[in-house]
């Protein structure tokens, strides 16, 4: 199906907990982005969850979107005027696509309002690195794939990277070869070690204090409930989950 003004008319509206309004065009088969010029801008969240989208790409400027859903489809790359597109964005929802390389989210570069990012279900989270580049591209970032960014992630993307002056070229200088190691020309890649370290610091201080994490089956299970819930409510609820364990 395409996204048309028939289907954008017949798609379920409801209003978030927040009271912002949902669009909702979840599990349609959309095979790509097209015509959401026809919302004139009225939603603050655009579900696009469960459907055939290939690439992220031909949105028009929406000002008032703050958190785009689109887990679940196909997703290879995300378009270099994509920052542009979603100038307030704060959520944005990509896990169990297809994205498997650094250059491929470039697009991201820019986005100075995102807070909230999942990639969860990409190859491209298995890079060496993944969470220090991540901290590098989207300096705003606070939680990427439910886990609060270090600033020793943070620290360790400009030692490796860079000041990040928001240059979409400077992403295309990342290369990743066939055997998923990442070069940077000038910079040679080193172990995380100062990384674990850190998490593991953190891990025994949250011990220490009494608070409880999530085991792994835990939060496979609450991920699980995310990429089924229904609605915006429940969807915060789980997420809300995710970010204080």
């Amino acid at each position: 199906m395409r996204i048309t003004l028939q289907t954008i008319s017949n798609a379920p509206t409801v209003i978030s907990p927040e009271g912002e309004s949902v669009l909702q065009l979840r599990g349609l088969k959309i095979p790509y982005i097209e015509n959401l010029g026809i919302t004139r801008d009225m939603y603050a969240i655009i579900d696009l969850i469960d459907n055939q989208i290939t690439e992220l790409k031909n949105l028009p400027r929406l000002k008032n979107l703050r958190c785009l859903l689109l887990a679940k489809n196909s997703i290879v790359s995300i378009d270099s005027n994509f920052a542009e597109s979603v100038p307030r964005l704060e959520s944005l929802t990509l896990n169990e696509n297809n994205i498997t390389k650094f250059s491929a989210l470039k697009g991201l570069n820019g986005c100075n309002n995102l807070r909230e990012l999942t990639l969860m279900g990409n190859k491209v989270t298995s890079l060496p690195n993944y969470r220090n580049f991540i901290s590098w591209l989207v300096p705003t970032l606070k939680v990427l794939d439910f886990q609060k960014i270090k600033d020793q992630e943070r620290k360790r993307g400009l030692e490796l990277y860079g000041i990040n002056n928001g240059d979409n070229s400077k992403v295309e200088m990342f290369q990743e070869s066939n055997e998923g190691n990442t070069t940077v020309p000038g910079n040679v890649y080193e172990e995380q070690k100062d990384v674990e370290d850190e998490n593991e610091n953190d891990e025994e201080t949250e011990v220490g204090n009494g608070v409880k994490n999530l085991t792994k089956e835990e939060r496979d299970i609450l991920v699980k409930k995310l990429e089924s819930a229904e609605t915006m409510e429940e969807i915060e609820k789980i997420e809300a989950l995710l970010r204080d364990d």
